[in-house]
């Protein structure tokens, strides 16, 4: 067999296999060439083995024209109980750096029976420069915390419990460094639920954890945080008015080799209102030859959080949450637990779909909202300023199918003051 190109001879084999069906075959698969400033040329010929219809292997080997030669692999495992995969990838005496240099990434879940699942997320890498300079993409180049996590829970009709150990690996840039997070060892966490007692739904989430640092003031924290709320619903609207009530406790020490004289004993204690509005609104509608139902979902939602002086309180894992179409109806513009924002503030949003008559399919989706602040937002973590705004940015966003296999989302913040864009996402998936 002979691939020509004009008269010149591209390809000469005296045997190609190639597979007529759409089933999986051991062998090499297509190369790769690419070029670095300070890898140079960099040669990757992957070589596939099918072990079995639930299992594979795919081994790595990678030449770099100034570092050298590296070896890695890609397990994945699929069976009935869970799944996994394992990555590694090693590199003898990178003739740059002059030391050996790897990765390794491990990752599963695993149901165990009678409502327990277990699983783990560990990743490893040898030195702090790792992933700049043999990552294959920019968000694997940007990676700055590796986990490493391991977890177990029960899960029953009403209630979860998870059981977590969490440490982590910083790499620190020398020109961009970033504040080594808490490891968490252990933490508990308890979720849950009572719907529907006479009209009522209850909740509850509860965490036990202990978080330990390095070189900054560290300690248990205990969370209670019960919740009522009495949703009315009817064909058309609903409106659900919901009360918590959150409790933190905390008992704090030094870092070795430190003196702050932290409070021992911290406890906080903060009610959260707040009232959710919806209505709904259909009319058919064609176009170009298809019916649609399309609707019109207005919603309103206010939140009165009173504000508590919450300073003396660490902060383990808690920082301000993005901002999006969950976060704008959301108790708490932190993540975490450690800051409660006050909050005195109404959302006004509505949202307009496109449904396929026959089968339901959403076709299109659009949304637009914006939070109006009632009050100054006086509660912040250390470096952000006291927010004095009445507005939020707006939120714009539309999605909807493409095809039978593909769907598209799109969300733009838009500055209420200016007018400019701030930021925008577009995400497609099959």
């Amino acid at each position: 067999a002979q691939v020509r190109f004009t008269d010149v001879r591209l390809l000469k084999a005296s045997t190609l296999s190639f597979q007529l069906k759409h089933t999986r075959t051991t062998g090499f698969l297509p190369p790769t060439v690419a070029f670095t400033t300070r890898s140079g040329l960099t040669v990757t010929s992957p070589f596939y083995i099918d072990i079995a219809p639930n299992r594979d292997l795919t081994l790595i080997p990678r030449a770099f024209a100034t570092r050298g030669l590296q070896l890695g692999g890609h397990f994945r495992y699929l069976e009935p109980s869970g799944s996994g995969e394992l990555k590694f990838e090693r590199l003898e005496n990178d003739r740059l750096t002059n030391t050996d240099r790897y990765s390794l990434l491990a990752r599963g879940t695993h149901a165990l029976g009678n409502g327990l699942v277990a699983g783990y997320n560990m990743v490893k890498a040898s030195d702090d420069r790792y992933f700049i300079d043999f990552s294959r993409s920019l968000l694997g180049a940007s990676q700055r915390t590796l986990p490493r996590d391991v977890y177990l829970s029960v899960l029953r009709e009403n209630y979860n419990i998870t059981t977590r150990f969490t440490r982590f690996q910083p790499l620190q840039d020398p020109l961009n460094p970033i504040a080594v997070p808490y490891d968490r060892v252990p933490q508990v966490l308890l979720t849950a639920d009572r719907p529907d007692v006479r009209g009522y739904d209850f909740s509850l989430l509860g965490e036990v954890a202990r978080f330990t640092h390095p070189t900054l003031v560290y300690g248990n924290r205990l969370v209670f945080r019960p919740s009522i709320s009495a949703p009315v619903m009817a064909p058309g609207y609903s409106f659900t008015p919901r009360f918590s009530l959150h409790t933190v406790q905390y008992q704090l020490q030094d870092a070795p080799g430190q003196i702050t004289n932290p409070d021992s004993s911290t406890v906080s204690t903060i009610p959260i209102v707040s009232l959710d509005g919806k209505l709904l609104f259909e009319r058919t509608n064609r176009v170009r030859g298809t019916e649609f139902v399309q609707t019109l979902e207005p919603r309103a939602f206010f939140l009165y959080v009173p504000a508590r002086d919450q300073s003396r309180q660490p902060l383990f894992d808690t920082g301000v949450a993005d901002f999006n179409q969950t976060l704008i109806f959301s108790e708490n513009r932190f993540s975490g637990q450690d800051r409660i924002g006050a909050a005195r503030q109404l959302t006004l949003a509505a949202t307009s779909r496109f449904l396929d008559r026959d089968d339901g399919t959403e076709r299109l989706r659009l949304f637009a909202g914006q939070r109006f602040n009632l009050s100054d937002q006086t509660v912040t973590i250390p470096g952000q300023p006291t927010s004095r705004n009445n507005r939020s940015d707006f939120l714009l966003g539309a999605g909807g199918t493409i095809n039978k296999t593909q769907y598209a989302d799109a969300l733009t913040q838009v500055s209420a003051d200016t007018g400019l864009i701030n930021r925008g996402n577009l995400t497609l998936r099959n």
